[in-house]
């Protein structure tokens, strides 16, 4: 199946231009998610019983991670 995207520059007022992208043609074919997606609270405690750890898990979570000031 082949969808396009269009693509567009549109010049502003200041002489820069813009740049616009169309999404509606992928919009269209994309398939929805039919599940809700679980709270990040959840998911933390979950790895909060974990004890083993891949690094896919720590590579989602690295962002909430605490760091003491003085560390980072």
């Amino acid at each position: 199946m082949l969808v396009s995207v269009l693509i567009l520059f549109i010049p502003k007022q200041d002489k820069t231009i813009k740049l616009y992208i169309d999404y509606c043609g992928v919009n269209k074919v994309t398939i929805k998610n039919h599940y809700l997606l679980l709270l990040v609270s959840k998911i933390l405690d979950r790895l909060f019983k974990a004890k083993i750890f891949t690094k896919l898990d720590l590579q989602n979570v690295y962002y909430k991670l605490y760091i003491k000031e003085r560390d980072k």
